[in-house]
């Protein structure tokens, strides 16, 4: 047999045996509960002049098909695994440990009587099993009717989650739904493995749908005797394979982000020094700081307003693995303020004085900038040096290369210091408030190298 995980095939008589000429026997085919969603085994029987096959399809998946109440959004995990070495200067030696992440899926629901009893049901009967879930951010509604039979779903699928040989659900209600396995994937078509058994109408939605798991304990609340509230946690069945989407912009053959961060709370910083507080009791204490320069931990939260900028960022995160890859990133501090105007071919611009150059001559993670053009344009360059200027509040940077253009000092929206930073999380939480608006809080981390 092959495909056949689940599957019993059972014989009158036990194997070799003798067939008469046109006999008949019944042979009993049992299929157990636990195997893969979707069921194609063939059992061959070998005479010796021919060899027929017995052909067995079917699904053993079941749905869980209550819908989120989207009050409590839907949020997304995505799970990498990364080793940190971090040596006494803060040079770190990473290495990823999962090249794809898992990933899980919570949500919220609200249901009454009807629904109420289908998830006891669900969770009385398949708990412990695998369920195939419903992306519900991706649903999408018939614009026609697909007839029973049917293998092609006409559907837009641009940002969505369907893929070859995964699974799609569609349904009218909670109760009255129909997986299948899907073969290919168009820009406006689905195409299944196998025809559709029932027909669905106008109005009927459709998913792509992923296999999971629920928790082994999973607490419900019963708001009355015909209301239940839950929160549910999926751990989608394997990991999950993103396109990895680099950013577009480099500096110094590493990528630089430059999404503008969503100031709605403060952004706290930790400054953080590889250092070792030696005391031994009876005198006062010594510090020896390795790295000689702290490594800043920030928070940054961002919004992500349609599903074009969801996809583009969740392929920037795959490329990220995790804590494995720097990327170069503003500090969104204004820190660098210009007073006076720079001349196209000139690399020394005149700054309002902060001490810089007193302290950062050079300071590691201080020896790069990005400036902001009003025309929405970024420079990068490197800090060769900052110097006194000609007056008390105003000091001097010299950078690596002119702009090639005037600039006065208000052509600048911001011009910020540009550290060499990585996620300081494997675990990633995507907040999709909508179908289409996500927030998402990143923790990042300054580093060396």
């Amino acid at each position: 047999g092959e495909n056949d995980g689940g599957i019993t095939l059972a014989a009158p008589a036990n194997p070799p045996t003798t067939y008469g000429m046109l006999e008949s026997r019944l042979h009993n085919v049992s299929v157990s509960l636990d195997g893969p969603p979707v069921i194609e085994a063939s059992f061959t029987f070998q005479f010796p002049d021919e060899a027929p096959m017995l052909s067995i399809s079917g699904r053993r998946v079941v749905v869980f098909g209550l819908k989120p109440n989207w009050a409590d959004g839907w949020l997304e995990r995505l799970m990498w695994a990364t080793d940190v070495l971090t040596s006494r200067d803060g040079t770190e030696q990473r290495v990823s440990l999962r090249a794809k992440p898992r990933r899980s899926l919570e949500f919220s629901i609200l249901v009454g009587r009807d629904d109420a009893a289908l998830l006891d049901v669900l969770l009385s009967s398949w708990q412990s099993r695998v369920y195939a879930l419903p992306i519900w951010p991706d649903k999408a509604v018939l614009a026609s009717t697909v007839t029973a039979g049917s293998t092609v779903i006409p559907l837009t699928t641009t940002n969505l989650e369907y893929e070859a040989d995964g699974l799609l659900v569609i349904g009218s209600d909670s109760r009255n739904t129909e997986a299948a396995e899907v073969l290919s994937v168009a820009s406006n078509a689905v195409t299944l493995k196998q025809p559709l058994l029932q027909t669905w109408p106008a109005g009927a939605f459709v998913t792509p749908a992923r296999t999971a798991r629920l928790r082994v304990t999973q607490a419900v609340s019963r708001v009355t005797d015909a209301i239940a509230r839950a929160r549910l946690v999926f751990d989608i069945a394997g990991t999950t394979a993103i396109a990895k989407q680099e950013s577009a912009t480099t500096f110094n053959s590493t990528p630089v982000w430059t999404t503008r961060p969503n100031r709605v709370r403060d952004v706290d910083a930790d400054y953080l020094r590889l250092a070792e507080v030696l005391d031994f009791e009876t005198g006062i204490t010594a510090v020896d700081d390795h790295a000689a320069r702290p490594f800043v931990r920030r928070s940054f939260d961002y919004l992500f307003k349609n599903r074009a900028e969801i996809a583009a960022f969740r392929g920037w995160l795959a490329a990220r693995l995790g804590r494995l890859t720097a990327f170069w990133h503003p500090t969104w501090e204004a820190s660098i303020v210009p007073t006076k105007k720079i001349l196209s071919n000139q690399t020394v611009m005149t700054v309002a004085s902060r001490g810089y150059a007193l302290y950062f001559n050079p300071m590691p993670g201080r020896t790069e900038a990005a400036f902001l053009h009003k025309n929405g344009t970024w420079y990068f360059r490197t800090i060769s040096s900052f110097g006194a200027g000609t007056i008390g509040d105003e000091e001097v940077m010299t950078i690596n290369q002119s702009f090639g253009f005037d600039a006065n000092p208000e052509d600048w929206v911001a011009i910020y210091f540009l550290e060499k930073t990585r996620l300081d999380a494997d675990q990633i939480e995507i907040n999709w408030q909508t179908d289409s608006v996500a927030e998402v809080s990143l923790p990042m981390r300054s580093v060396k190298s």
